[in-house]
């Protein structure tokens, strides 16, 4: 019997995984809604977007949101921010602010990043001129003021600073810092990691 080999082709595909980074007084159960519901955009996967989009959302009197607002990160990253809480919003329950004030606004961080992407430092090393990198590469504080420019809204990174000026003996700067870095905590409602891994080809083969 004549034997035939068919390789039927299934396609390149990536998986996406969410984590909720825990917040306090952070509902678990909004946590789990928009786990589930985040999706890694199709057009920022293909040309390796990776970034952090901050959405802040206003609040009423009773605790629901009323408007929301994409104020830091890529158009394409927001756009899936907003379908996912808007999602959301449709299944809102005023307890997920726990016991922060229902009249108020709160941000929400959600970073889309890929899992052991090579050709994002490698392209982030050919745009910044030789000697820029090597003033940054010899400057802790240029660093993390770079990734506090690009990210305002991330506490940790004050605190990153202010222990530099601390140790720089900045006082002044580094207890300003320290203010930034609790206001941006108490704002912060919750934060989000969504991992895209890397295609993974596939095919089946047959044999008659």
């Amino acid at each position: 019997m004549k034997s035939l080999l068919f390789a039927i082709f299934l396609g390149f595909f990536s998986v996406t995984s969410v984590f909720a980074q825990e917040v306090a007084g952070t509902a678990h159960e909004m946590n789990k809604f928009l786990s589930r519901n985040l999706k890694y955009p199709a057009e920022a996967r293909m040309n390796n977007l990776e970034g952090t989009v901050i959405l802040q959302a206003t609040f009423d009197e009773q605790g629901f949101p009323i408007s929301t607002s994409i104020i830091s990160g890529d158009e394409v990253l927001g756009e899936e921010v907003t379908r996912a809480f808007l999602a959301l919003k449709e299944n809102w329950k005023p307890e997920y602010l726990g016991d922060r004030i229902k009249n108020d606004s709160y941000l929400m961080s959600f970073q889309f990043k890929y899992s052991k992407n090579k050709s994002t430092s490698t392209r982030l090393n050919q745009m910044i001129p030789i000697e820029e990198h090597t003033e940054l590469m010899q400057s802790p504080e240029k660093r993390v003021s770079g990734r506090i420019e690009a990210n305002p809204y991330d506490s940790n990174l004050y605190l990153e600073r202010a222990e530099l000026y601390e140790t720089l003996n900045l006082p002044v700067l580094a207890k300003k810092d320290l203010m930034l870095a609790d206001y941006f905590k108490q704002r912060m409602l919750a934060e989000f990691v969504i991992i895209v891994y890397p295609e993974v080809h596939k095919s089946l083969t047959s044999l008659d």
